[in-house]
């Protein structure tokens, strides 16, 4: 009886066992809809990040959305990412500048079939004041040089890490050349030759610890054959965010082959400083006049208010005297 009664609890635990791996199964069914969460990359917490808006980076399931929140706030999402590898990454630009001070940020992925992912891994990152821009001028074609490889001149401060764009592509960066006054020039010649036609050049430097400026100001030129007068043509420059793409590292930074006309920026910018301090002063002085001016005519208005009420009180006196003599013709 006991042997069969052994067999019979073995019955039982078997029967349990099936009953519970079912539902088991069903429920892992049901779970293989829910998709991946999301793996954030960037931005890097171990770095100062000087911009407003810092590239947000990561890997999602192909065929889903990422949805990103930024201090517990939804900031917004990124379009539907594919990628034949079942695995796509994404790069989120936040749409509004990010206050100073420390951020954090998680995403959330969501499939065409409105299933929502747990929440991936969350990063930490501080936003700084950004580092201080360098400024380009128009670049210079001279006997060092040709008109396929113009030098691009600018300014920069001390301790910087300039790189340089053209075409929205990244052709090279170079550590600066420190000055005794805290702004260094810099001179650098295009690793490989431009084409006839426009171009655009604009620059970002970092510090030490990598933190990042914003873009310099942009400087559009034309690249023609060698002529009597080689320098290249300037347009006026605007503001466009710098294309990361196609990265190397080569190019070359010359020092003296455009020493003069460094000299001559350098003296422009003195002039330009001259010319602000001598319009600073005549402004002054305009307003100053300005004032005195307006002082004056508050003055006379003023005065003839207190002459026109001293009219009124005695008119009214003179009223009152009249009246009281009527009344009383005795006297």
């Amino acid at each position: 009886m006991l042997r069969y009664g052994k067999y019979f609890i073995i019955l039982i635990f078997l029967g349990l066992s099936l009953f519970l791996i079912n539902p088991v199964e069903a429920a892992d069914n049901s779970a293989g809809a829910v998709p991946p969460a999301p793996t954030l990359i960037g931005p890097d917490g171990f770095k100062k990040i000087g911009r407003a808006k810092p590239k947000i980076t990561g890997l999602t399931k192909s065929g889903t959305a990422v949805y990103v929140y930024i201090d517990g706030v939804y900031n917004g999402k990124t379009d539907v990412l594919a990628d034949d590898s079942g695995t796509a990454d994404f790069a989120y630009d936040p749409f509004l500048n990010l206050s100073k001070g420390e951020h954090i940020v998680w995403a959330v992925a969501k499939d065409s079939q409105g299933n929502k992912s747990f929440i991936s891994n969350t990063l930490k990152f501080s936003i700084e004041l950004p580092f201080p821009a360098p400024t380009l001028f128009k670049p210079v074609v001279n006997s060092g040089t040709n008109f396929e490889k113009p030098y691009i001149v600018g300014l920069a401060k001390n301790d910087s890490r300039v790189k340089i764009f053209i075409d929205k592509k990244f052709f090279g960066e170079f550590d600066v050349k420190n000055h005794n006054s805290g702004t260094t020039d810099f001179a650098y010649l295009p690793f490989l030759p431009l084409t006839e036609g426009r171009h655009m050049v604009y620059s970002v430097s970092t510090d030490k610890e990598g933190k990042e400026s914003a873009w310099s100001n942009i400087v559009y030129f034309t690249v023609e054959r060698q002529k009597e007068s080689s320098a290249p043509i300037v347009a006026a420059a605007e503001s466009e965010f710098p294309d990361d793409s196609e990265k190397t590292n080569f190019g070359k930074v010359t020092e003296a082959a455009a020493s003069e006309e460094i000299a001559e920026i350098k003296a422009l910018i003195n002039r330009d400083a001259e010319n602000t301090d001598s319009t600073g002063a005549i402004n002054e002085k305009e307003e100053s006049q300005g004032r005195l001016n307006l002082n004056s005519i508050i003055f006379i208005v003023f005065l003839l208010a207190v002459i026109s009420w001293i009219f009124w009180v005695n008119r009214e006196l003179i009223k009152e005297r009249r009246e009281a003599v009527k009344s009383d013709p005795g006297d």
